[in-house]
């Protein structure tokens, strides 16, 4: 009965009415798997005034959502448009959801290669321009205050950020605009930058119990394990001076145990 649900739940299409903007035809093949829409493909990253008109016509009939890579060619059109065009919809996917499944199609990332939960979710979850700017309460004080600005993990602090907002990531100098474009509150910054100072302490703990434990083992098998969780959590955080030096004391145990191993 699940197996039947399932299957129906893949034939009866979602309906999208606006036109979604997106890179390439690969793009277009995986939407249309899952969704009743129309799409329009820029076919590349340097888009030109006749796209510009086209996507500005297909807003006035339909309405637009634009739906690029979450990677710099990606933003690059999606700053494009929204320069031209303030009034478009934007969707947005996480890094990690636009990752190919597999090796062999290659590392670059792309719609083409996300699920339809992640697709449903970004699409769910569309944002616009933000009208009354007068309502905006983020400062720039705010944004050094939460370490997204002028620190030395900032960058790593503002991807995470755009990603949990789903807004894609901006720079220094862009951000503050970008937040404003797309009406986020400071409170919705701040719980943001809460659960990410949570989780990198629970990631700061967790490297603590694996440099314990990296000092007492000598089997091959238990080295190999601690040395890919430690990697898999450092990862998520790799901004961070605390845990690359805490991953570093792992990797340093590790290597001297296998030394007197030999």
């Amino acid at each position: 009965m699940k197996m039947q649900r399932r299957c129906l739940g893949l034939t009866e299409k979602i309906k999208i009415p606006q036109v979604v903007v997106v890179e390439g035809r690969d793009d277009t093949a995986n939407l249309k798997r899952y969704f009743d829409l129309e799409t329009y493909e820029t076919r590349g990253s340097a888009l030109s005034d006749a796209d510009i008109e086209r996507i500005r016509r297909l807003q006035d009939l339909h309405g637009v959502i634009v739906f690029t890579d979450p990677d710099f060619n990606g933003e690059r059109i999606r700053r494009l448009i929204m320069t031209e065009i303030p009034a478009v919809q934007h969707a947005f996917l996480k890094r990690d959801e636009a990752t190919p499944k597999s090796k062999t199609k290659g590392r670059s990332l792309g719609i083409e290669h996300a699920s339809f939960e992640d697709l449903k979710t970004a699409l769910a979850g569309v944002t616009s321009h933000f009208e009354l700017s007068s309502d905006f309460d983020v400062t720039k004080n705010d944004l050094v205050r939460l370490g997204l600005l002028m620190g030395s993990d900032s960058r790593q602090r503002r991807e995470y950020l755009g990603e949990q907002l789903r807004i894609g990531y901006s720079n220094g100098k862009q951000l503050l605009k970008r937040l404003e474009l797309f009406g986020v509150t400071l409170t919705e910054v701040e719980e943001v930058m809460d659960q990410k100072e949570y989780d990198l302490e629970q990631s700061r703990e967790e490297l603590d119990k694996l440099v314990s434990l990296s000092a007492n083992q000598t089997d091959e098998a238990s080295c190999k394990s601690i040395a890919d969780k430690a990697e898999s959590v450092y990862e998520k955080y790799s901004g961070s001076e605390e845990l690359s030096l805490a991953y570093a004391k792992i990797l340093f145990n590790l290597s001297t145990q296998q030394t007197e191993l030999k």
